[in-house]
């Protein structure tokens, strides 16, 4: 059983997990959210954007789309090329993830990370631009504060 205290921290600690989290939730609504239903609705209709004539035809669009000989060419094509090259990929990882596996213990970290830093770049490389940024708005904001001295 929790005690008092432990109790009466849970709703903070499950207020501030929130407010923490409020950021990504609030930018996963407005840019993803809200033009995935924007983008059904508008699937559902008759309508070029431009008129005002708004005709809302349910499944017709769709049962056209796939009907139609090109659209499926296309999607025969897409997958002639995706379905060898991600049982490809799996299959290198596996046997690259296996033979590490089977390397001494004096060199296997080594190699992990040698296959694991690309991974690392990216993130380092954002992190720094970002870190760049906040010290030019930083700066700028003192600079601005300074002249108005």
């Amino acid at each position: 059983m929790m005690s008092k205290k432990e109790r009466s921290t849970g709703g903070r600690s499950n207020l501030v997990g929130w407010l923490l989290n409020s950021p990504y939730l609030i930018y996963s609504v407005v840019f993803f959210l809200i033009p995935l239903i924007w983008a059904v609705w508008l699937s559902m209709m008759d309508w070029n954007l431009m008129s005002q004539n708004k005709t809302f035809v349910g499944l017709d669009n769709f049962k056209a789309l796939f009907s139609d000989t090109k659209v499926r060419a296309a999607f025969v094509n897409s997958y002639r090329y995706l379905v060898p090259i991600v049982l490809l990929c799996f299959i290198c990882g596996l046997v690259i993830a296996l033979l590490v596996s089977k390397l001494p213990d004096k060199i296997k970290g080594f190699v992990a990370v040698l296959f694991f830093v690309p991974y690392l770049t990216s993130g380092v490389a954002t992190s720094v631009v970002v870190k760049y940024f906040l010290i030019i708005i930083r700066f700028s904001i003192l600079f601005y504060g300074i002249i108005l001295i």
